[in-house]
């Protein structure tokens, strides 16, 4: 199975949601790994880098490849698809081919978004790249569905809950979960970690609620 995380927006929390699925499900002895396209940024290659150097035992492994965009299928779809039982795509934040590709290689595809006119905007755009390439993909005989992510949520501030009721109002799939603004995502990342694997009970029943229901679209 191969799940993309991705947004033709930079910011929205692509990587920390890839490194933080990741980091979930092989806690719970999923066979997987992290593909990091953005070849500049690299953030998932960085924190996995961290990650591998824990030698201690106390966190499962979380292989991260960086993904030639040249090449992205022949690495994805020959060799970690067959490597891995999931592969986490950490997208590029971009609207070019590669994202056409890494949509049509997908099973399902997670698009975080902030709450603000910017995202909605960015997410009308993406949308009708979806849609091209879900097409594609169909008349290929296979099948690629979108959920929409709201990250850095606050249901208490009204601007965000007014662009979470627009969003629900662009005949989009919305996850129920909702993640917040918290200092572990940051932590977690410096450290090479999950939240799943620190302290903050609230940020890890936010990780352990968006895996159960992405866990479920598969």
């Amino acid at each position: 199975m191969i799940v993309s995380i991705t947004n033709l927006k930079g910011g929205v929390g692509k990587s920390t949601l890839a490194q933080n699925l990741a980091v979930y499900l092989a806690k719970k002895g999923r066979n997987l790994c992290i593909a990091d396209t953005d070849v500049e940024q690299q953030t998932s290659v960085k924190w996995g880098s961290v990650r591998s150097a824990i030698e201690d035992g106390s966190v499962p492994p979380v292989p991260v490849y960086l993904i030639n965009p040249d090449t992205i299928s022949d690495q994805i779809l020959n060799k970690l698809s067959k490597k891995y039982d999931l592969v986490i795509i950490d997208g590029t934040p971009a609207l070019t081919e590669l994202t056409t590709r890494i949509i049509i290689m997908s099973d399902l595809v997670v698009t975080p978004i902030l709450a603000s006119a910017t995202d909605v905007w960015a997410l009308d755009t993406f949308l009708k790249r979806y849609e091209e390439a879900r097409i594609t993909k169909q008349a290929m005989g296979g099948k690629v569905e979108l959920y929409v992510l709201l990250n850095k949520y606050n249901e208490r501030i009204n601007l965000d809950r007014e662009i979470g009721e627009t969003i629900g109002d662009m005949s989009v799939n919305l996850f129920d979960t909702k993640l917040s603004a918290r200092v572990a995502y940051k932590e977690a990342t410096v450290q090479g970690l999950g939240v799943t694997e620190l302290r903050d009970k609230n940020a890890q029943a936010e990780i352990e609620a968006i895996a159960a229901e992405i866990e479920n679209l598969l």
